[in-house]
């Protein structure tokens, strides 16, 4: 595992498949949409790439260069990453790629304008329902895998919180955010603990979080973690927590941002 000097580190990516191409271009139109929804508008993309080579086969006309340029675009670097990720080391990520979503977006406009008759009265408006539609899902939707709702949790602590306790920000690079929010008068600390003047963020291990928790909780009633899950070091804050402290109560802000209270004494 890499560390840099901002504290962050590095991804950990897995090896990509075929089906990650897929997801990227669904995901340049529609964005990350929930789970369930993902899986079923992605399920219609074989009748989409279907629909286009009938398209393509019955086209008299050549393409002009413009056109040729754009299908290089949008499909040469994909296909460059994801060969460099299989042949030499993991490094595909859809928000990498999203320098050729321009090019996409013209091959996607000129196909809509070449269609004709029936096919353009049906295609067009149903496209652009699916658009409006995934807009408003990643909006709205506290299912959205992006939708981070840092302001609400961010209320709830300043509402419920008093001097005698301490906010604790995990995993610790989420107190930019955080901060960025935040207006109330408890303690606030990350967990593990982050010096940045001293460089990277601590490893979460167990030992870490023993020591850390035994100075914050000194005089201190209660514990406010505002957890971010799925990010590094997060399920082993979680389970310490869990493990050595009395839950209180906790809500759920959005997919993945929780804030949760523990009593701060050993059980």
């Amino acid at each position: 595992m890499v560390h840099y000097g901002s504290g962050s580190l590095a991804p950990v990516l897995a090896e990509p498949t075929a089906f990650n191409i897929i997801l990227s271009y669904f995901e340049f139109l529609n964005g990350f949409l929930p789970n369930d929804l993902t899986s079923i508008l992605i399920s219609l993309w074989p009748v989409v790439i279907l629909v286009s080579f009938m398209f393509l086969t019955k086209r008299q006309n050549p393409f002009s260069p413009g056109i040729y340029l754009a299908m290089l675009g949008a499909t040469v670097p994909i296909v460059l990453v994801y060969v460099a990720s299989v042949l030499v080391t993991p490094m595909y990520l859809t928000r990498y790629l999203i320098a050729i979503t321009p090019m996409f977006y013209i091959l996607i406009a000129w196909y809509l304008k070449e269609l004709k008759g029936a096919s353009q009265a049906v295609i067009v408006p149903a496209f652009f329902v699916m658009l409006t539609v995934s807009l408003a899902v990643q909006g709205l939707s506290v299912n959205s895998p992006v939708r981070e709702s840092y302001r609400e949790a961010i209320s709830f602590i300043e509402e419920s919180t008093t001097p005698r306790d301490i906010v604790l920000v995990s995993p610790p690079y989420t107190i930019y955010p955080f901060n960025y929010y935040y207006k109330g008068n408890s303690a606030v600390s990350t967990l593990p603990i982050w010096n940045k003047k001293k460089g990277a963020i601590p490893e979460t291990t167990e030992e870490v979080l023993k020591t850390d928790t035994a100075i914050l909780r000194a005089n201190r009633q209660k514990f406010y973690l505002m957890l971010t899950t799925g990010l590094h070091g997060s399920d082993i804050v979680k389970e310490y927590f869990d493990k050595h402290y009395t839950k209180l109560d906790k809500k759920q802000f959005s997919k993945d941002v929780w804030v949760e209270v523990y009593q701060a004494e050993y059980r």
